[in-house]
């Protein structure tokens, strides 16, 4: 009897790795909802074994929400309208607050109040939820349509899109990086929704609309300004009008409201930021990662008024790894079929959040849509033993993504503490995988052509 399961066994194994399986639509399918599930039971058993996993901020809330946004954006609101003395530089050079945000940012806070709506931290924070909560249905519909979009190419059945469209869903109600937005009071949560709706906007063909999502996240985090450029190279013109100005109202409005030195000194916060970074581990960029290596005994504890000393070393690194991703995302293939593709948009997301020296775990809530939208592209642009390959290696990545493994601080100090920064490998393993989908269609591996580009504004 042991032998005959042993040979049944041995069968399914082999039978699961063959090429002709993978290309099963059904199995496709069904690989999605395994590799998803697999990532949530990681983050439970992680929880349960005393760590914070992934489930953390969605089965075992205790107490409430914090205010790692709103604390300092308040103290920045008030010094904005007078409510305290002094300016934004002061807060941040001299008071020692880590507000980090350029001066768009308060528009959020100048809107409520406009509205008659004060924004205290239980507004703001339910803010923060309502976000969490209607992000896994954007991600549903962008599934969908992307799916249907491709479907001469994908040849999945309509129980198989919305197995796989649901299982995204799912497992964005239980992805860390978004999880954990609730539980930190952070502004976060708005912009992985905002990115999101951009994604839905993109596959969807409403560029303009696209590019004012985009521009409101720029309004926070300035980094994905960098679309704009992007968009020019691929002559992707309504999404650059779209952000261009949206971007330049939302300028114009701080100004109007702040002043010109609240604003302008943001360049000096840039400036300070790039030269140092953070060495706390979780902040999963190069610049993290170098810190990690130079101030190994900052790692463990997140410093609240400071910044590690300068290093030349340290900056040398971090200047040059974001040069090279930067450069890479608008250069490599921007006149190819991959040009102006959803994956090629989805690359950009995920090389400008990657690049900035500062990514703290929950930066990577864009990664949700992101890594559905490479799944996706998987199942289009690869077959047999290729798209096991690479389903895999997202798995992997979604697997690291998904949940917190603080248990790799116990290797702090270690010969293996360079394990602590799995999310960074996860971030480049995922972007290898979106090049490599991208150089396959430029080399032909597939039929399917890009959308062409739209013709005239939409949204």
């Amino acid at each position: 009897m042991a032998s005959i399961a042993r040979v049944i066994r041995d069968n399914l194994s082999a039978r699961v790795w063959t090429p002709q399986r993978w290309d099963d639509p059904t199995f496709l399918a069904r690989s999605a909802v395994v590799i998803v599930a697999l990532s949530i039971f990681a983050g439970i058993v992680l929880r349960g074994s005393g760590y914070i996993g992934g489930a953390y901020s969605w089965f075992f809330m205790s107490g409430s929400a914090q205010d790692d946004s709103w604390l300092p954006m308040g103290m920045a609101y008030a010094r904005v309208t007078g409510q305290a003395p002094g300016t934004l530089r002061d807060l941040f050079f001299v008071d020692l607050v880590k507000f980090q945000y350029p001066a768009t940012s308060l528009l959020l806070y100048s809107g409520l109040d406009l509205i008659g709506i004060q924004p205290t931290l239980r507004v703001l924070n339910s803010l923060v939820w309502l976000s969490i909560l209607v992000t896994p249905f954007v991600i549903f519909q962008t599934c969908v349509v992307y799916i249907d979009k491709n479907q001469n190419a994908l040849r999945l059945a309509p129980t198989d899109k919305y197995m796989i469209a649901g299982a995204f869903a799912v497992a964005t109600l239980f992805f860390y990086p978004i999880m954990i937005s609730y539980r930190l009071g952070q502004i976060q949560a708005i912009m992985n929704l905002v990115f999101a709706l951009a994604c839905f906007c993109w596959v969807t063909n409403r560029k303009v609309a696209a590019g004012v999502f985009i521009a409101l996240s720029c309004m926070i985090k300035p980094q994905f300004s960098l679309f704009l450029v992007w968009a020019l190279l691929r002559r992707q013109f309504d999404f650059a009008i779209g952000l261009a100005i949206t971007l330049a109202c939302g300028g114009l409005l701080s100004l109007i409201l702040y002043g010109w030195d609240n604003n302008i000194y943001y360049l000096e916060v840039l400036q300070f930021i790039a030269r140092r970074g953070e060495a706390f581990w979780d902040n999963s960029s190069v610049n993290g990662f170098m810190n990690g290596l130079m101030n190994p005994d900052e790692t463990l504890a997140f410093n609240y008024h400071g910044f590690p000393a300068y290093h030349p070393v340290t900056y040398a690194v971090t200047l040059l790894s974001s040069l090279a991703i930067i450069a890479m995302t608008l250069l490599w293939h921007r006149s190819s079929p991959a040009s102006g593709t959803a994956l090629d948009f989805a690359t950009a997301g995920l090389s400008f959040t990657l690049a900035s020296p500062i990514a703290w775990g929950h930066h990577y809530g864009v990664a949700m849509p992101l890594l559905a939208i490479c799944f996706i592209a998987i199942a289009q642009h690869s077959h047999g033993l290729r798209r096991r390959n690479l389903v895999i290696g997202w798995g992997i990545c979604l697997l690291l993504f998904s949940s917190y493994w603080n248990i790799t601080q116990a290797l702090a100090g270690t010969a293996l503490a360079f394990l602590q920064y799995w999310r960074l490998y996860a971030a480049f393993g995922l972007l290898w995988i979106m090049y490599r989908l991208q150089a396959d269609m430029v080399q032909g591996h597939t039929t399917i052509k890009p959308a062409p580009r739209t013709r005239g504004l939409t949204i």
